[in-house]
């Protein structure tokens, strides 16, 4: 199981002006990993929509894509024009994974301020990423939400979701422990799904075998990053949890 820093991992020092994404990948480098796990506010200034750029910046430092993560991409959103807004962001976060050959996408669900999705909600999911996935399939890419708030953080309602979409290439960035409901067995439930894995730090620095030994179980073979959240000391936060984590992989 390989190792990788959630770009979003430093997204205090990007907001400074601190770090750009060369500044990401030297840092991945610097750490000894070759993966390289972004999220999408890193594709900025000169490397916007830059595919060429940005794939030469990965391979001068070694790095492979394992996952992108695309904010302002989430599925759902009651209205209408604000969905065809985001079906635009979706397509081209498909061009970047094909362009820089990701393998994974994150497109998240969008159904925040409910646990539950409801039928005209789950009828547009079901439809929308089952095309996502079609488009993908010829790409090589799977893609899927990460429970991340909302009803995307309920263990029952992403098997729904899975079940009602039952496409091949349709899964999960599991974070783990990040559950709304059935917290002690949501990382169990939805493991077999997983095709990318993050972890915050306080869970990397405290207990993430239980998460790791879900992982294994169920025949995970991707990465598995750390996601520092904090927006502080970022460069030494991200250095202690990705040590720790080293340590337990």
């Amino acid at each position: 199981m390989k190792l990788s820093i959630a770009s979003y991992s430093y997204h205090g020092l990007l907001e400074q002006g601190l770090m750009d994404f060369e500044g990401y990948c030297a840092a991945c480098s610097g750490h000894g990993l070759d993966t390289a796990d972004i999220w999408n506010g890193f594709f900025a200034g000169k490397y916007e929509g830059n595919w060429p750029l940005v794939a030469e910046t990965m391979r001068r430092y070694g790095l492979s894509p394992v996952n992108i993560a695309w904010d302002g991409g989430a599925l759902w959103h009651e209205d209408a024009d604000v969905r065809s807004q985001r079906e635009a962001q979706q397509e081209l976060a498909l061009r970047a994974c094909q362009a820089l050959h990701c393998p994974t996408l994150r497109l998240d669900v969008g159904v925040r301020g409910s646990r539950r999705i409801e039928p005209q909600a789950m009828e547009y999911l079901v439809a929308r990423y089952r095309w996502l996935c079609t488009r993908a399939a010829d790409l090589g890419v799977t893609l899927g939400p990460e429970n991340h708030g909302g009803a995307s953080s309920v263990p029952g309602e992403l098997l729904r979701l899975a079940g009602a979409v039952a496409e091949k290439n349709f899964g999960v960035l599991i974070h783990g422990s990040r559950w709304l409901e059935q917290q002690q067995e949501g990382d169990a439930l939805i493991a077999p799904l997983a095709f990318h894995a993050h972890v915050c730090e306080d869970y990397a620095m405290k207990a993430p075998d239980a998460f790791i030994r879900q992982l294994k179980l169920a025949g995970y073979q991707g990465a598995i990053g750390v996601e520092y959240q904090s927006g502080k000391d970022e460069r030494q936060g991200v250095a202690q949890a990705l040590e720790e984590l080293r340590t337990r992989i």
